[in-house]
């Protein structure tokens, strides 16, 4: 605030009470505390410690910004002799205590920011025009809004932040179009060259994204809304080669995957996971127990098992053949599902989308908690899915493994 007004100080001041700490207002109390002040201003109070900045530095900081200053910002030392209730302190908690119908509030803004001058000036024309100050209702004391777990960020400031951080990336973009166009004239037909354009144009084109979580969190971008066709089990297949191709890319700590075709599963698709390490069997499924579309019963008749031990009894004649030595212990074991806080209860039209999703996300086992990164809340979830669909897409085609990729890039960039 740039200052205080004198109507509407002289009132709080002759208000304000020194031995009860409050302002009387008709027949209201406000009375100024601790809590009161942080709750206002969102200044440290009770176990948060400033010893890091020491308490004088702090307090005289604090002054000088609330209370008064000499010019050009020097500290008044002698302030501290006594101190008594800073005019500005006690006028933001009579505005933000009294109502004023006057007046429209943001509840979203923090009093602080709200409250400046223009507002300030606002508040006491009306108030004097209509019956004088203090004949609003009483109410709370408004909340500091905190948007995120660093720090107090207003509407206001994350609005300025993000303005600023456009700026970069507008003059980032303009610098690399410049050198790209240079570089695409000299050398169109480089690989590096066709990739690099490949991956700008997904960037450039895309309107959406979101944040996908994990331990490599990943950026994924999306601008098409009709997604209403289910994915056929080839992609989910195209999709395994990829993922096998890649496992030679994998950390040396994490164990070995191989990742099988769809044959043995059609219409509804979900993955099977058998460990050989710690002998288990695993069925993630995006549907939930509820209404659960994968039923895990075995029968001595093999045309009689359902889907799930039917993969079982190949895969073990399998190590049968190559008389692996967990033939049986894997025999013996139970097919158990893994349950999934993002698990759907009527969307069967994404089953592959989620199938590649538990594929990807490096399932480590049983004995360990999965994370896909996927929502729990269903349009977030749903928004995912279709953002989804195009990374994988764009995955598939761009993969080393895929032997059309080079031609794909020379005809989808027109050269």
């Amino acid at each position: 605030m740039d200052g205080m007004l004198a109507e509407m100080g002289h009132f709080v001041v002759d208000s304000f009470c020194p031995k009860k700490m409050q302002i009387n207002v008709d027949k209201h109390k406000i009375n100024i505390k601790c809590e009161a002040i942080h709750q206002l201003l969102g200044v440290p109070c009770g176990d948060v410690t400033i010893e890091s900045m020491g308490k004088m530095d702090f307090l005289m900081c604090f002054l000088a910004v609330m209370v008064e200053c000499h010019g050009q910002g020097r500290c008044k030392e002698k302030i501290l002799d006594k101190l008594t209730g800073p005019l500005a302190i006690l006028t933001l908690l009579y505005v933000d205590s009294i109502e004023c119908k006057g007046i429209k509030m943001d509840k979203n803004t923090n009093p602080i920011s709200l409250w400046n001058m223009s507002r300030l000036k606002e508040r006491q024309k009306w108030e004097i025009e209509n019956g004088g100050f203090g004949k609003g209702k009483f109410k709370r004391l408004s909340k500091v809004i905190v948007d995120n777990d660093e720090g107090d960020i207003g509407y206001s400031d994350e609005i300025e932040v993000l303005e600023k951080v456009f700026d970069v990336l507008q003059k980032q973009k303009n610098l690399f179009d410049s050198k790209f166009e240079r570089l695409f004239e000299n050398h169109p037909q480089r690989q590096e060259v066709l990739e690099l354009k490949a991956k700008y144009d997904l960037l450039m084109h895309s309107t959406d994204s979101i944040r996908s979580g994990g331990e490599n969190e990943e950026t994924i971008e999306v601008n098409r809304d009709n997604y209403d066709t289910k994915v056929f089990n080839k992609v989910i297949d195209a999709w395994v080669d990829v993922l096998n191709y890649e496992e030679k890319y994998r950390s040396p700590t994490l164990p070995y995957r191989l990742f099988c075709d769809t044959d043995l599963i059609h219409d509804h698709y979900y993955l099977i996971v058998f460990e050989l390490k710690h002998t288990a069997i695993s069925v993630i499924d995006n549907f939930s127990d509820t209404y659960p579309l994968v039923h895990l019963n075995n029968h001595e008749n093999y045309f009689q098992k359902d889907s799930a031990y039917k993969v079982k009894e190949i895969f073990v004649k399998y190590l049968e053949h190559v008389k692996h030595a967990k033939i049986d212990e894997l025999n013996a074991m139970k097919i158990k599902k893994v349950k999934i806080p993002w698990a759907t209860t009527s969307n069967s039209l994404d089953c592959a989308i989620f199938v590649m999703r538990h594929m990807k996300k490096k399932y480590m086992g049983a004995k360990e908690e999965f994370n896909s990164g996927l929502s729990t809340n269903g349009p977030r979830k749903n928004k995912q899915l279709k953002i989804l669909r195009k990374k994988y897409a764009a995955h598939i085609l761009l993969s080393e493994s895929n032997k059309l990729r080079d031609k794909i890039l020379i005809e989808v960039l027109g050269k």
